[in-house]
């Protein structure tokens, strides 16, 4: 009986030495984060520092609260489940049709909707291309039942006419696809389409065939694991005018990418948006990701309106990198 009683408190003695090493190691840490903070991004420190230990930062600065306790708040985190709460988030029912859609904060200023065999665009002849184009893709459509064309030509549904390939021609720029032509390989009219001069954007070639194109391919490994992705990309149209290039072809300066899967490997839903400058990029796609509602600052338009708003808010104001890249 001795012996029991002295391993037992032999064993509480070394639970609260570790205790107080584990305290002080995530007090060393959040000093470390709360400087990171003044001159870096607080979203990339959170979410290095939660991948690497599992902690869940405060969102704002020890001393931007009114009472803020370190010790209690690291004896807390201590107990927390390695899970963030856009991993918790769960859709439940059917999709509603076009949930990929967004809404456009301003319908007065030449914007034309057209809906296509795989994908859906608005068209803003100011910019002479679309402000979005958006789709879903799922398992299935990964099937590949047709081959890339390369017939770039006007969109003839546009009223007051595409921009055309001539409008890129000797520029320097790329005529990027919004809607990828890889994920447009499931029919042969989808694929066609794709080619449409009002699916383009004239992006810097070290952006188009760099991360932006990496980025594209992610999304295709990613849709062959959850069981649908909805997608929606365009360039940031937010400025009355931009440097032009043929018959008055808007250059955007950022391109964004939104994505919303319903439905992960665990089950819960999960969301990001990608942000890229018009620009040649050499660092991973992951140091682009961004909420979706940051994009939807940027650009006014509002995304996956159809979810419901307690669920829509919590997603767009999140995001968790290693849960994209565990689906790899």
């Amino acid at each position: 009986m001795a012996t029991k009683k002295s391993t037992k408190k032999s064993n509480k003695k070394i639970s609260k030495k570790q205790s107080k090493i584990l305290i002080t190691c995530l007090c060393l840490i959040v000093l470390v984060a709360a400087v990171l903070y003044i001159w870096g991004p607080r979203e990339q420190v959170i979410t290095i520092v939660y991948d690497i230990t599992g902690i869940a930062l405060p969102e704002a600065l020890p001393w931007e609260y009114d009472n803020f306790d370190l010790s209690t708040w690291a004896s807390t985190a201590l107990s927390e489940e390695k899970t963030p709460s856009s991993q918790q988030t769960v859709v439940t029912g059917d999709i509603a049709s076009g949930m990929e859609i967004p809404i456009c904060a301003h319908t007065t200023d030449s914007h034309e909707v057209h809906t296509y065999t795989g994908f859906t665009l608005c068209y803003r002849e100011k910019y002479e291309q679309a402000e979005w184009v958006a789709y879903e893709i799922n398992k299935n459509e990964l099937k590949k039942e047709a081959s890339r064309t390369d017939n770039f030509r006007s969109d003839p549904a546009i009223s007051t006419g595409s921009a055309t390939p001539a409008d890129y021609k000797s520029t320097g720029y790329d005529r990027g696809h919004l809607a990828p032509a890889a994920d447009m390989s499931f029919s042969k009219e989808a694929m066609s389409e794709s080619f449409y001069m009002s699916n383009m954007s004239p992006q810097v070639p070290g952006l188009n065939r760099g991360a932006w194109k990496d980025l594209e391919a992610a999304v295709r490994d990613w849709s062959s694991i959850h069981d649908s992705i909805y997608i929606i990309t365009g360039p940031v149209l937010n400025k009355d005018s931009y440097p032009t290039i043929g018959n008055n072809v808007a250059v955007p300066e950022y391109y964004y990418k939104v994505l919303f899967a319903p439905k992960n490997a665990n089950g819960s839903a999960q969301m990001i948006g990608f942000l890229f400058p018009n620009e040649k990029t050499t660092e991973d796609h992951f140091e682009y990701a961004v909420t979706v509602d940051e994009i939807e600052k940027l650009t006014g338009l509002d995304f996956f309106s159809q979810l419901d708003d307690s669920i829509e808010n919590q997603l767009e104001n999140t995001f968790n990198t290693s849960v994209w890249n565990a689906a790899n």
